[in-house]
């Protein structure tokens, strides 16, 4: 499977410039998965940040207004995959991008 920095060269995703990054193929790896479900909505992605968002809806909380922690999580891990994906060299596998942050802000 390649990676996101493969698929600009088939047509897909592009940062060239070291810009923003298309977000259609990143949508099109999630189409039919868990992401999708959740209704995470990427809103950002460059070579060095991933924003998405994730809106709070009745049937991702566990009371009205609480956010599960799966869904939280599930969050998280899927902008963290995609992390990966865009930093991860073009022979594939895992990637040393010099750490990381995750920031969830309301």
């Amino acid at each position: 499977m390649s990676n996101i920095a493969n698929m600009a060269d088939e047509g897909g995703a592009s940062d060239a410039g070291g810009g923003e990054i298309a977000l259609e193929p990143l949508y099109e790896r999630m189409r039919g998965l868990l992401p999708e479900l959740l209704g995470i909505r990427l809103v950002s992605v460059e070579p060095d940040l991933i924003a998405g968002e994730l809106e709070v809806r009745r049937e991702l909380c566990t009371a009205p207004g609480l956010l599960h922690g799966g869904a939280i999580m599930a969050f998280a891990d899927t902008l963290g995959a995609l992390a990966t994906m865009i930093s991860a060299p073009d022979e594939g596998g895992a990637s040393d991008a010099g750490g990381g942050e995750i920031a969830l802000e309301p």
